[in-house]
């Protein structure tokens, strides 16, 4: 019987699956947040995953990984994905009834599969919205307050093509979203946004995030301005005109830029320091003194600006999405993000160090509210109220 009490440290034992594309190795901020969760809930229950990968089966962590080679990536084989995820929808079936699984969690482009397969099971299913891919295929660059017309943002004919089945996917996400047991948002704007697009609820819990593991001690090499993941979507065109106008400003960026034309130029700018791939991110941050994220797309969350502020960081973002909620009165919120010189005048005004420093513990407040200690609770009683055979 389910437990109606949360009880801090209290032993549960349930079997639960998660279904994503990506799980094992986390690459992006979505599977690291579910890693997290997963290694946790291993401690006292026993976590199985299903996952993309080599077609290796192993445990890491008390996790049980069961990895399938079936390839998802629209964007570079869009036919291809088509077939396979057919192909997924038969493994997930076949893993759920051997599991029997308590609970399923699932998340992007694998979740309506997973959803549906647990409504056929009567099993309890979870989904986390931490991305536009179940509203729009374009992250939503042209505003959240868009007439839902999608034809129009396609522009080429063989994008126009896609979307007849980009428009079919969508219509599949409403249908299964409103079949999940918990629809999981990771922030207010979230929340609004699938209630305002699709009607539906959903409960807000931030990624869960350890920010211990993203503390440094040696704050002495902080000079850089930093942005992280150089992505058009991501302002990384306003980062490379800051760039070139601040000169005598050191840069750092994070991450493999999609667009080979974004690329040379990171490369070709001498105070840009261009890094595609880094494991630890508490170099990072050892070096940074200012988080940017000029997106121009609305965010649904910043998991960079929560692990920067942990340290103490400044953040100066964008007003898009979920940035402002995110950062609160602990950095600069920019209205216009195109504007270049708020962009300038913000960062110039960092140098004020009685300004710097209050900032600072402002941002070390405010990720404070971002603990996993928080979410992992506020989950953990979900779980108590709607998961299936939950022995406590």
């Amino acid at each position: 019987m389910v437990s109606k009490k949360y009880i801090p440290g209290q032993k549960r034992e349930m079997k639960v699956l998660i279904i994503a594309r990506y799980f094992y190795p986390p690459r992006r901020g979505a599977e690291r947040a579910l890693m997290t969760l997963a290694k946790e809930l291993a401690r006292n229950n026993t976590v199985f995953a299903l996952c993309y990968g080599k077609g290796d089966m192993f445990l890491y962590k008390e996790i049980l990984i069961h990895q399938k080679a079936l390839f998802i990536e629209r964007k570079t084989s869009y036919l291809k994905s088509i077939l396979n995820i057919k192909k997924w929808e038969k493994v997930i079936d076949k893993e759920v009834k051997e599991i029997k699984p308590d609970l399923i969690l699932t998340q992007l482009v694998l979740s309506t599969l997973s959803i549906k397969i647990a409504q056929k099971y009567a099993i309890s299913s979870f989904v986390f919205l931490h991305s536009y891919e179940p509203f729009c295929f374009n992250a939503f660059v042209n505003g959240t307050d868009c007439d839902k017309k999608c034809f129009k943002c396609f522009k080429t004919p063989k994008e126009k093509i896609k979307h007849i089945f980009y428009k079919e996917e969508l219509r599949w996400y409403k249908f299964v979203l409103k079949k999940a047991t918990l629809v999981i948002s990771n922030s207010k704007f979230m929340r609004d946004l699938c209630k305002r697009w699709y009607g539906i609820e959903s409960t807000v819990i931030s990624p869960f995030i350890q920010l211990k593991d993203y503390l440094c001690n040696n704050s002495s090499l902080r000079e850089k301005v930093t942005f992280i993941i150089p992505e058009v979507i991501k302002g990384a065109k306003i980062f490379l005109e800051l760039s070139k106008i601040l000169k005598s400003r050191k840069f750092l960026v994070i991450g493999k830029a999609k667009e080979n034309d974004i690329k040379k130029e990171l490369k070709s700018i001498p105070n840009v320091e261009y890094i595609e791939e880094i494991e630890n991110m508490k170099r990072v941050y050892r070096r940074t003194k200012i988080l940017i994220a000029p997106s121009i797309c609305p965010e649904p969350f910043s998991r960079a600006c929560v692990e920067a502020m942990a340290n103490g960081i400044p953040c100066i973002v964008s007003n898009r999405g979920g940035l402002p909620e995110v950062v609160g009165n602990a950095g600069i919120i920019i209205e216009n993000p195109y504007d270049i010189d708020s962009w300038i005048r913000a960062i110039k005004s960092l140098e004020n160090d009685k300004l710097y420093l209050k900032l600072s513990l402002r941002s070390k407040r405010q990720a404070k509210k971002f603990a996993f200690e928080l979410s992992y609770k506020k989950f953990m009683k979900l779980t108590e109220h709607y998961a299936s055979n939950v022995s406590s």
